[in-house]
């Protein structure tokens, strides 16, 4: 007797192969839109950091610049180099005077100060200037103009006496301040925009007669990312006070910010 085994065929279930390219598109898809989620999520944060360089460059620069122009001696800022350069002198001392030489007064080496409780030390080499009632730039960085003699020696601490400056040789100042405000000064600072992208500040080592820049030293770099700069300087009303206008733009990758300010020098010349 013949006996036959019956095997069980089974049937396998799997993917086709329309599926499997289903899959691969929409995971494509996927890959894609993460990878773009992430590529935009790096992009802000690569911004915003940019823009926070930016920013606190521009902020340390501007500070720096108002808080030196307010102490300058009055009206002696002055822009060159197309507005691309802000030259002023900063206030070393200030004191009231109660005589100083004026024509048709005969010249003198000394002047007499109302006594202050604020002590001042100078000697010949400290370089000291004094300039009476500057009225523009010129009054200050030239000399034949007789409103600025160098200091010679000067030294008083707070007393009840007269304090007394003494020059070089007799001066004889070419107006009398209507305050009666004598402003000691020593070197002038200038900010200049250089190398496409920074703003320089210099110390001015002197100025010839006319008023020529004749030395810079001690450059220290303030800002950088700075692509466009124009300063404007002009006399406030009645001689009170004047008016620097700031206006900066800085740009990195791509991001531009404008900075417009304007600072105000207090001091009554």
């Amino acid at each position: 007797m013949l006996f036959f085994s019956s095997s069980k065929i089974t049937k396998q279930s799997g993917f086709t192969l329309i599926e499997l390219v289903t899959v691969i598109v929409v995971l494509g898809v996927l890959s894609i839109g993460v990878s773009s989620f992430l590529k935009f999520g790096a992009q802000i944060f690569v911004d915003a950091t940019d823009r926070d360089k930016i920013l606190s460059s521009a902020r340390f620069a501007i500070e720096r610049l108002n808080r030196e122009l307010r102490g300058a001696v009055p009206n002696s800022t002055r822009v060159s180099a197309g507005g691309t350069c802000l030259e002023f002198t900063p206030i070393a001392h200030s004191f009231i005077y109660i005589d100083i030489p004026v024509s048709p007064e005969a010249d003198r080496s000394t002047v007499t100060l109302v006594p202050t409780n604020n002590s001042f030390t100078a000697v010949e080499s400290d370089d000291y200037s004094v300039v009476v009632y500057p009225l523009n730039s010129d009054d200050v960085y030239q000399t034949l103009l007789d409103k600025v003699f160098p200091l010679k020696t000067g030294d008083f601490s707070g007393n009840l006496t007269p304090h007394i400056l003494t020059f070089y040789n007799n001066v004889g100042f070419a107006d009398d301040s209507t305050t009666q405000r004598l402003f000691i000064m020593k070197n002038a600072v200038i900010y200049c925009h250089e190398n496409t992208n920074e703003l320089i500040r210099y110390d001015v080592d002197g100025h010839d007669e006319d008023g020529t820049i004749n030395g810079r030293s001690n450059r220290t770099l303030m800002a950088e990312d700075l692509v466009s700069v124009n300063f404007q300087a002009g006399t406030g009303t009645h001689q009170r006070n004047g008016t620097v206008e700031i206006n900066f733009q800085f740009s990195r990758n791509n991001e531009i910010i404008n900075f417009n300010n304007e600072v105000q020098v207090p001091n009554v010349p």
